[in-house]
Parts: C-alpha cells; structure tokens; sequence
C-alpha cells in the first residue's frame, strides 16, 4: 500500500477524534464570525475553544453597550477568525506528520500538535485583549503553534489526533507519556527494522497501549475513549494490547538482531523482559501449581517437625 494511502487509512480509525476537534473549530469559526458582525451575547459566541479559558462577564467590559465593538478588539477578533479559517482549510494534513531520516520523532510530534493547536490560540488572543494586553507583537507570539504543555484539560478532550509516519531506526518514544492525556490519540506507522517492543514503557493505567502489524488491527483503538497509542511495524517486533490488561500476541524469539541509531540491544532485551515480566505478574496462578505448592509445604512441616523430635533442647 502507497505511503500516503497507509496515512490516511491509519487517521480513518481515528476519525471520531479528528471529527470532534473540526467539528468545534468549525463551530467556534462560525461564532468568532457572529462577534465580527453583531455584538450579541459573548458567552454564547465564543465557542468550544473557550470554554473554561475565558471569564465571559470580563470580556463584555471591553465590548462598548449599544455599540459596535471597539476597533482595536474588532482587528485581533479578526486576526483570531484568519487564523481559525487557515486552521480548518489544511483538512487532513493537518494530522499527518512524517519524521525526517535521523530525526527526532517526539519533536515532531509534539510541532504537528503544535501546529493544530493554533486553534486553541483563538481563546488566549481573547484573553488578552480582556486583560488590556493586546498590541500587534503580542498576538503575533500568541497565535503561534501552541505546544500540548500549554493546553487547558477542556483542549485536551478534544486534542487533534495525529497519524506519524517513522524509520523504525528513529524509533524513541522517550517524552510521549506527557502527551499520552485527555483523549489525545497517536498513530505511529513504523518502516523498516525497529526496536522489537519501544511502547513497552508508555503502559500506564488509563493509556491504551498497542504493537501491531496491520492497518486493520488499529479498530481496536477506534473503541478507546481517553488517551491512547499505536506502532503498526512493517517489520518483526513484539506484538501487544494494553486496554487495562495486557494481551501479548507474540514475542519476537532471535531479538534482539542489531541496535538502532535511538537503542542499544541491551535497550531492546531490557524491553522485551520487561513485556514477558509484565504479562507474567497479571497471569493467575495455576491451580496444578498451587496444589502442588501446598503439598510441599505440608511435606516441609512434616520434614520440621520430625527433625525437631531427633534434637535434644535444652531445658531451662
């Protein structure tokens, strides 16, 4: 299957997460653009972006009653409204990230994020002007990408899904559990040889964690409501879910082959025992194993108990 044809049908089982964060900034567009035109209601004007970012009666100080707005908030309005109408033009793309050879794939993550993210700057450019701050370099700094450390917990909920195209040699996911929140999902397409199992260590308790090999396999994630990961490998690598319980489909038995330019292989053995030490600390005890433990206890206290009878004890 073509690169680009792989992209899209990987964002195709994130749709419903992509759909929601155009959903809103199409919805908040429609309503910056009430504000440009009438000077209504602001709590019910500014939209998904805003919520729980703006203090609404402060904002409708700096609205003149029974006027049209003021000029200078009517331009950064406007400016918020060019940035939304950019924002919402890209389509898809704009949840399409390919890492370079060599490069550092949470940077670019964490840009493409960014990026989409500019949305959200609609809501601080209006803050700003509330708190009479507003001049041109301001909004210049302010309606730039805005990283996911910066993102209200309302924004996480309707993060932008991202779909991240990588060399299995750049494999390094290092930094990821601090964008693994709200509902943030990420798809992680790997190419060529890789590290058997480099997601072992985002699994954490409310993270949807998965290794797979096929496209098909990422239904699993379409189901996930809250944060959540996946690697589909072109190549050999340890296959796994993690919803809550770990399910492992298989582990690569000659890894680990060569290291890669991101892990060493005692990087990728200390991985794949950790994978095996996980699974095996969920899996319930044998009731053949238990039994047969129990016996050998008895048959200790029976050992015990007759070599106490062959000592003499002293006697007080």
């Amino acid at each position: 299957m073509p690169s680009e044809d792989r992209l899209t049908t990987a964002l195709s089982f994130v749709a419903a997460e992509r759909d929601a964060f155009r959903s809103a900034l199409a919805a908040t567009l429609e309503q910056v653009r009430g504000i440009v035109t009438t000077n209504r209601d602001v709590s019910a004007e500014l939209g998904a972006f805003a919520n729980g970012r703006i203090q609404f009666d402060r904002f409708e100080e700096i609205v003149e009653k029974d006027a049209k707005p003021k000029k200078a908030v009517l331009n950064s309005i406007r400016h918020a409204q060019q940035l939304l109408t950019a924002t919402l033009s890209v389509g898809d793309q704009l949840h399409i990230a390919e890492v370079p050879e060599n490069g550092d794939l949470f940077a670019v993550t964490q840009d493409a994020l960014a990026t989409a993210a500019r949305a959200f700057a609609a809501a601080y450019m209006i803050e700003l002007m509330r708190s009479g701050r507003a001049d041109d370099n301001n909004e210049e700094v302010l309606l730039a990408a805005l990283s996911p450390d910066r993102w209200t917990r309302a924004e996480r909920d309707i993060a932008p899904p991202i779909v991240v195209r990588v060399n299995g040699n750049d494999m390094r996911v290092a930094g990821f559990e601090d964008l693994l929140q709200g509902n943030q999902k990420i798809v992680l397409l790997v190419d060529g040889f890789a590290p058997p199992a480099p997601l072992v260590r985002l699994i954490s308790p409310n993270v949807f964690v998965m290794q797979c090999r096929t496209l098909d396999e990422l239904k699993r994630m379409s189901a996930v409501k809250g944060p959540g990961i996946a690697a589909v490998f072109a190549e050999e690598a340890a296959t796994f879910v993690y919803d809550g319980t770990l399910a492992i489909g298989s582990i690569p038995q000659d890894f680990p082959k060569r290291p890669t330019r991101t892990q060493t292989v005692f990087r990728q053995k200390e991985d794949l025992e950790l994978l095996k030490r996980m699974s095996s600390a969920q899996r319930p005890a044998d009731p053949a194993s238990q039994a047969e433990s129990h016996e050998e206890v008895k048959a200790g206290d029976k050992l015990a108990a007759w070599l106490l009878k062959q000592v003499e004890l002293p006697t007080v």
